[in-house]
């Protein structure tokens, strides 16, 4: 897609931003005897082109609309959806902006704009766009479900469902809302509710590809493992290569021999998560970082003197809690992602993009203390990695780390993949596999990391010790 109209065929000199190159294309005088309703056919016409994917033309129509006429609002909107298209925010924005200063009364400028914002992550100028585009026109549907997504985003559970439900009266049966009203019940634990919104927006649309995840995800926490496993198989169909959907259909066709999860789902997962992580895990009152250093305070001063890992370190909020302990502090994780932002707090003298057993087995001894904070919950089968931890640890090294507890074991088995796609196990198993590899004093106590969907979590907080 080019940005310019002229005898180079689009090619945008010198990297100005788009708005700034139009302000000098050469106005020209509109051809005599053009009145204002052939220029709305002339625009028509490059609408057209734009919706059969002709961007090229249409982008040098809308520019020649600004040089007949540099004052259009329609042509600078219509300008700016082609370059939100693209993916191209620097010009899209102030392209709206201009839009909205010549015109300010049309709601649908408001509204994508709001939506240029949101891509751009400007997630409260978005809300504010959205508002007044409401504000403009309150039976605008469309407005109303994208103002519903920032305040479902930002936790406005009420806010969020008061607005799908005025959306969903002007537009009875509409697919996008009923999946956000969906994710919506999901957020709230009401799993029956948003499983049954999820089945009435793929009625409507069966190959809303992506609203097969969201209606697994539910009908598994409902309960309806099978019905669960048929979306997750169909998304397959879609979408063979999707690591989310293959993972969590494991924890609803059970298999004993899946005891990991895949590194492409941790990465996937991780770096999607990871610019708002913080503030999520703020969200669930997350306290297992803070567990975690409480009970190494107990045992070793933190007096700067320690070697310590952070198996998986994430954004580093556990590194935060150790650094006072640590006279070398090293992270490590898979997810790229997490490590840029782990970067930003200057805490660790080594940050490192690596699976974790593989890591600590090449790092004998040289640790005396490795911290893993709910991390092992991606992995069922835990006794390679202990085993690799034991190894990385000095003599007298401590093993701290969280996991999810397994409470019904009526099965009598080890570990369990949950709905969640996170694995609990079980007291009795952990304490085996530390006993495997030879660590001592070991303990498991009951924890609450974290709430999720407002409901406490049931943990494990345990430790352990290499031989001296």
């Amino acid at each position: 897609m080019t940005a310019a109209a002229d005898d180079s065929h689009g090619a945008k000199k010198d990297g100005a931003p788009l708005i700034d190159e139009l302000t000098r294309i050469p106005r020209e005088p509109l051809p005599e005897g053009t009145t204002p309703l052939q220029m709305r056919a002339f625009l028509a016409l490059a609408m057209a082109k734009h919706r059969e994917g002709k961007l090229a033309d249409a982008e040098q129509m809308y520019r020649q609309a600004l040089r007949w006429q540099p004052d259009h609002p329609d042509a600078y909107h219509l300008l700016a959806l082609l370059a939100a298209q693209l993916n191209r925010a620097d010009d899209a924005l102030p392209l709206f902006e201009r839009a909205i200063a010549l015109d300010p009364t049309v709601p649908e400028y408001h509204a994508n704009y709001g939506n240029a914002l949101t891509i751009a992550g400007r997630s409260v100028d978005a809300e504010a766009a959205f508002e007044k585009a409401i504000a403009l026109r309150p039976d605008f549907p469309e407005a109303l479900m994208n103002l519903a997504t920032g305040r479902r985003t930002r936790g406005d559970l009420d806010g969020a469902e008061r607005l799908l439900h005025r959306a969903l009266e002007l537009r009875p049966d509409w697919p996008d809302a009923q999946l956000n009203l969906a994710n919506v019940a999901l957020a709230r634990r009401r799993f029956a509710d948003a499983t049954a919104l999820f089945a009435r927006a793929l009625k409507a649309e069966p190959n809303y590809v992506h609203a097969y995840e969201g209606f697994a995800r539910a009908a598994s926490r409902a309960g309806r493992l099978d019905e669960a496993a048929a979306a997750f198989q169909r998304l397959l169909t879609f979408d063979p290569e999707n690591v989310v959907a293959r993972h969590l259909l494991a924890a609803c066709i059970p298999d004993p021999h899946y005891d990991k999860a895949p590194d492409a789902y941790i990465r996937r997962l991780f770096d999607h998560y990871a610019p708002q992580f913080d503030v999520s895990l703020a969200h669930l009152q997350y306290r297992a970082p803070a567990l975690i250093a409480d009970r190494l305070a107990a045992s070793v001063a933190p007096d700067g003197s320690l070697d310590i890992l952070d198996a998986g370190c994430g954004t580093g909020l556990c590194g935060a809690l150790l650094k006072p302990f640590a006279a070398r502090l090293v992270g490590v994780d898979l997810s790229a992602g997490m490590l840029k932002e782990a970067a930003k707090r200057d805490l660790y003298d080594e940050l490192l993009e690596a699976e974790l057993a593989g890591f600590m087995a090449t790092r004998a001894s040289s640790f005396d203390a490795i911290v893993c904070c709910d991390t092992l919950v991606y992995q069922g089968r835990l006794e390679d990695t202990v085993a690799a931890a034991a190894t990385a640890l000095k003599g007298g090294g401590r093993l701290l780390f969280t996991l999810e507890q397994l409470i019904d074991d009526s099965e009598n088995v080890p570990y369990r993949l949950a709905p969640t796609g996170r694995f609990c196990h079980s007291a009795a198993y952990v304490q085996a596999v530390l006993a495997s590899a030879r660590l001592v004093d070991a303990r498991t106590e009951p924890i609450t990391p974290r709430l999720e969907c407002g409901e406490p979590v049931q943990g494990l907080l345990v430790t352990a010790r290499a031989r001296m």
